[in-house]
């Protein structure tokens, strides 16, 4: 018998603040920050800068034609990309980090894919990201979208620059956002990416054939674009179609069963209305194997962990996660536990320092299974002993990554689903 898990995003979105509380009584504080992926927001274009085909360089950029693996720019920068948070930060000049940058949002999810074809698509956060296509020229590539939000309502420009580099042995692609340098590293298993490819195959084969897909995974998907329905008739933070479609969805095996889940990003929504929901499939019996916060990363052993809603906490150089691991008598996701911590940079009245064994002014909390935000079910511990915690739930740590589409009309159809 199979039993839905929610996970831990009810209390996270709904009572977040009060387990907050609950934990300054206890202990001071507690802390939370951002180490998540970032991803590409609007450049923006110097004086000097008179189109997105004249960017200006810094001297550790390198053009393409410098670069080792020159030949083709399009054809070589053609995969999946995300935000290398830490180089970035490195290259920061006038904010401290990324969340000083973009607020809290940045951390829900990011992605930028490039066709071998020239098609092109990202997304990032709430609001910015698009899909249309790029173009090489002047040594750089150019996109042209479609944005979901406009750039004077805080969304994305209609075109921007996308510049190949190599810095320190290793190549990446960079944009420009407030002044600053962002720097894209390419997802694992995505060199030479067709249109849509992110180096999945037999992902992508039965995405593009439609073979073997639930039909019910089409009811879920044009209830949701439709009507703002799950299939347990909860209602989303829905608006209307256009709106829905800044939304997503993947077809892929998460939970490593040997059949593809759907996979449902809801972030068209306040804080409190997104979810990304992971759905199985039994003939023609569906069910949620998993709700969390759209910040889900899923791994080859069949774990997954998930980042919290907010972080307003002490962690500082953290933010809090959920982790799971899958059930595959029960076909769930179950919860392993939760990481929360204490940054001494972020206050350091009251800090454990017996605790903190290597000194580098970080403590951890890990909460057992069903802790629904009771802090005192906490452990405390230091680093060592959180990544063996960690290893113990992710292992290796090598991750799946599902390729993401927006929810649109023409992209459920791509997958042999009539609309209703």
């Amino acid at each position: 018998m199979r039993r839905e898990n929610t996970g831990a995003a009810g209390w996270k979105r709904a009572g977040v603040f009060a387990g907050m509380a609950v934990l300054a009584a206890v202990l001071s504080g507690c802390g939370k920050g951002a180490e998540a992926d970032f991803s590409l927001a609007e450049p923006a274009w110097t004086e000097e800068q008179t189109s997105p085909a004249e960017p200006a360089r810094t001297e550790a950029q390198t053009s393409p034609a410098e670069d080792a693996r020159t030949g083709g720019i399009l054809e070589a920068a053609a995969g999946n990309w995300r935000l290398a948070g830490t180089k970035t930060e490195d290259h920061l000049k006038e904010f401290g980090d990324l969340q000083e940058m973009f607020g809290t949002g940045i951390h829900e999810g990011s992605q930028m894919t490039i066709g071998a074809d020239g098609s092109f698509s990202f997304y990032l956060g709430i609001v910015l990201g698009g899909e249309g296509t790029v173009r090489e020229e002047d040594g750089i590539l150019v996109a042209d979208i479609t944005p979901y939000e406009p750039e004077g309502r805080g969304g994305s420009p209609a075109s921007f620059a996308v510049i190949p580099v190599t810095e320190d042995g290793s190549w990446y692609l960079t944009t420009e956002t407030m002044g600053e340098t962002m720097y894209w590293e390419r997802l694992p298993g995505t060199d030479g990416a067709e249109s849509g490819q992110d180096g999945q195959e037999a992902e992508m084969a039965v995405i593009e054939s439609g073979a073997s897909l639930p039909a019910s995974y089409g009811k879920i998907l044009w209830d949701a674009y439709s009507q703002g329905l799950l299939p347990d008739g909860r209602p989303l933070d829905y608006r209307d179609e256009e709106e829905t479609q800044k939304n997503s969805f993947a077809i892929c095996d998460v939970d490593g069963d040997g059949k593809e889940e759907l996979l449902l990003k809801w972030t068209a929504a306040c804080v409190a209305g997104m979810g990304e929901f992971v759905y199985g499939c039994d003939g023609e019996e569906c069910y949620l194997e998993m709700n969390e916060f759209p910040e889900v990363r899923y791994y080859k052993n069949g774990s997954a962990s998930a980042d919290w809603s907010h972080n307003q906490g002490l962690a500082g150089r953290v933010w809090p996660q959920n982790y799971y691991r899958y059930d595959p008598e029960r076909d769930v996701y179950e919860s392993y536990g939760s990481m929360d911590a204490w940054d001494k940079g972020v206050m350091d009245e009251k800090f454990p320092d017996e605790i903190d064994e290597d000194g580098d002014g970080l403590i951890f909390y890990l909460m057992p299974a069903g802790w629904d935000g009771d802090y005192n079910k906490r452990a405390v511990k230091d680093g060592a002993f959180y990544a063996k915690w960690r290893k113990e739930c992710l292992g290796d740590e090598e991750e799946i990554q599902p390729l993401y589409r927006a929810l649109t009309r023409e992209n459920i159809e791509a997958l042999g689903f009539a609309e209703p």
